[in-house]
Order: C-alpha cells, then sequence, then structure tokens
C-alpha cells in the first residue's frame, strides 16, 4: 500500500510502497520505519529493504533521497499509532501441514498461515498461533505455545500498550520442545528462528525475535529476552537467563544460574551474576573463600 494512503497526504514528501512496519534492521522488503534522533541514520540508508521514513524535518535532510518520507513533528507517537491501525489487518493463507505429520485432536492450532512439515508430532495441549512454521521431524510436546505475543510495551497516547506482533516464529527440521515451552512469534521485521537439531527442555520462554542456531541444547527453566542472537552448538545450562539483545557465539557453554548480560565470544564459558568468563569466575570463588 502506498505511504500516501496511510499518511496525511501533505506530511508525504516522497511516496513510496509499504509492506511491513518494521525496525532499522528489517529483513522484509518494502519496510517503514521511524526515526528520532541520528544515531541509526547510516543503518537506516543503507538498507535496501527499507523503503520509507517517518522522520521529524530536521532528521528528513539526512535520509537518502532514494528513500520516501513522511516528516511528522511525533515520528515515534505516528509510527506506533499507524502499526496498531495495520496490524489488526492480516494476510490469511490456508494451513499447509503434512499428512504425515500427527496432530493431537487435543490440540489447538489456528485456522490460517500455519506450516507443519513431514513427521512431525503435535502432542495434547499444544496450541499453534497463526505465523508459525515448524519444519520436518519435529516434536513439539504438551502445552507448548508456538507463536504467540511477545511483549512489546509501548506508550501510545499516555496509555501503555502490548503491541500485536507482526512476525513469524519459523522452527528448522529435526527440533525438540519440550513440555510447556514458549516460543512468541517476532515483530517489526525480525522473525524467531529456531535452526536444525536444536533441543529445547521444558518451561524454556523465547522471547521474540530470538535467533538460536544449529544443534544448540537449552535445558530447563532458561529464559531468552528478546533480540538475543545464538551461534551453533551452544550449550545453556538449567534456569540461566539471557538478557536483551545478547549474541552469542558458536561453542560457547553458559552455566547453570548464569545471568548474561554482555556479548559471549565464540567457544567462552560464562559462570555466575553477572555472568563473567568461567575459569575467572573459579579464582575469584576461591579467593573470598580464602578470605573467609
Amino acid at each position: 500500500m502506498k505511504a500516501s494512503k496511510i499518511f496525511n497526504d501533505k506530511n508525504v514528501k516522497r511516496d513510496f510502497e509499504i509492506n511491513l512496519f518494521a525496525m532499522p534492521k528489517t529483513a522484509v522488503k518494502d519496510s517503514i520505519v521511524f526515526l528520532e534522533n541520528d544515531s541509526l541514520i547510516n543503518q537506516v540508508n543503507n538498507n535496501k529493504n527499507i523503503s520509507g521514513v517517518i522522520t521529524d524535518d530536521k532528521l528528513s535532510k539526512k535520509i537518502n533521497k532514494s528513500k520516501g518520507l513522511v516528516i511528522e513533528k511525533n515520528p515515534k507517537k505516528i509510527f506506533y499509532e499507524k502499526y496498531l491501525e495495520s496490524s489488526l489487518i492480516e494476510k490469511k493463507q490456508k494451513n499447509k501441514i503434512h499428512p504425515s505429520s500427527f496432530i493431537s485432536p487435543n490440540a489447538v492450532i489456528e485456522d490460517f498461515n500455519v506450516q507443519i512439515g513431514k513427521g512431525t508430532v503435535i502432542e495434547d495441549n499444544v496450541i499453534i498461533k497463526s505465523n508459525t512454521k515448524i519444519g520436518n521431524d519435529c516434536k513439539i510436546s504438551s502445552g507448548c505455545v508456538i507463536g504467540g505475543e511477545g511483549f512489546e510495551v509501548k506508550e501510545i497516547e499516555g496509555k501503555r500498550k502490548v503491541l500485536p506482533h507482526n512476525g513469524k516464529v519459523i522452527i528448522s527440521d529435526n527440533v525438540y520442545v519440550g513440555f510447556n515451552t514458549c516460543i512468541d512469534k517476532g515483530i517489526f521485521g525480525v522473525d524467531t528462528f529456531i535452526k536444525k537439531d536444536s533441543k529445547i527442555d521444558n518451561l524454556v520462554n523465547i522471547a521474540h525475535c530470538v535467533q538460536i542456531g544449529e544443534n544448540c541444547l537449552i535445558t530447563a527453566g532458561v529464559t531468552f529476552a528478546g533480540s538475543v542472537e545464538v551461534g551453533d552448538n551452544v550449550f545453556f545450562g538449567p534456569n540461566s537467563i539471557i538478557s536483551n539483545g545478547i549474541n552469542i557465539g558458536d561453542g560457547a557453554q553458559i552455566s547453570i544460574g548464569s545471568t548474561v548480560v554482555s556479548n559471549v565470544p565464540k567457544n567462552k564459558k560464562v559462570t555466575g551474576y553477572f555472568a563473567i568468563e568461567h575459569a575467572k569466575f573459579i579464582r575469584e570463588k576461591i579467593g573470598l573463600m580464602k578470605i573467609k
């Protein structure tokens, strides 16, 4: 849809096509984003998926002329208002469920935008929401909720609102998901993605836009905040917590009960609250014991 059909005509300085309301790292073509400071201007200008920008008059002069442009005094407010309007309209496509999959009669699957691959097992009392794609030979254990709304809260016109999500959950082949785990769909042009061969234990929370690599092992009670990026072959100990936006490299290990608030390099093991390199944690622990 053209921007001129969504926004006030006089504020659309360069008309453009809008497919999705998104954030600057969007991977979806014809996305619209907002800018209220210049910290992300280079990212916006260099992302070919962004067709247009909502911003104020001052910042508008720094936007590439190849991008569409809407000028507003409060770009953030207008962005979220229009997002809420557009998110109520969802493109509905017929479900695609492979005949060799097993779907418990007690599972609940929404009527549109769900794909389930061959040999996949969906157990009792699983809820699969729209915009979910599950690959081949997966198992989704009883009590899971896949594709639920994430927790994105914004203040709009003085009231806090939980925003509806316009992204997907994509689960690749041979993924196991344990009992009562929740995996939230993505938002603003970034999907939640679990790559092949990863195994997820019971009572795990995977928030919106989290990216889990191949062959990861996620034990019981792990909590991922939004937009975490995990490499391949990563181990997460029970009840570990990963703060939002954290990047964890290939082969890393997160010890039991750790709270991770900074990026973890490739093949590193971290431990503690707040998590630090495991060997350093042990040295400091021994030092404290000697003092006592």
